[in-house]
């Protein structure tokens, strides 16, 4: 869908427009979606650490609630993770509609590139520390039950 840039852009029909907006909307959930899945992990830890030192479980029950801990972290990884690849897939479709759409004044006055080299990457910094809290709460819950 990569265009030559000829300066010139392209009147979108209407249905193409409510699809890129769909796009650009879709960033914003899946993002939110990053940040519900580690808060959601982060609550799974403190109600386990609660059950431990408030219900007085058996003594072996130490050994399944870290398991399940160790368990909920990998699971909310890579879940995150799958998050990012569906955030790849969806800038590069972004970044393919830029081009088609937007004429090179356009691109410069939006500062829109013309190629996104890594949109995996792009927010890794977000990506890196939710994973960070998933994976260190895992730890610190493991820890308390021990």
């Amino acid at each position: 869908m990569i265009k030559e840039d000829s300066g010139d852009s392209v009147v979108l029909s209407p249905q193409a427009l409510i699809l890129y907006k769909q796009m650009l909307d879709d960033t914003v959930f899946i993002k939110r979606q990053q940040w519900a899945v580690t808060n959601y992990t982060a609550l799974i830890y403190a109600g386990i650490i609660w059950f431990a030192h408030n219900l007085s479980p058996p003594p072996k029950t130490s050994c399944i609630l870290s398991g399940f801990s160790i368990l909920a972290g990998a699971v909310s990884i890579g879940i995150l993770i799958w998050f990012q690849c569906d955030l790849s897939k969806l800038r590069m479709r972004i970044a393919n509609t830029n081009n088609y759409a937007f004429g090179k004044n356009e691109k410069r006055g939006f500062v829109i590139k013309h190629e996104d080299n890594s949109p995996f990457a792009r927010g890794g910094h977000i990506l890196g520390a939710l994973i960070m809290v998933c994976l260190s709460g895992a730890l610190l819950a493991v820890f308390a039950l021990t």
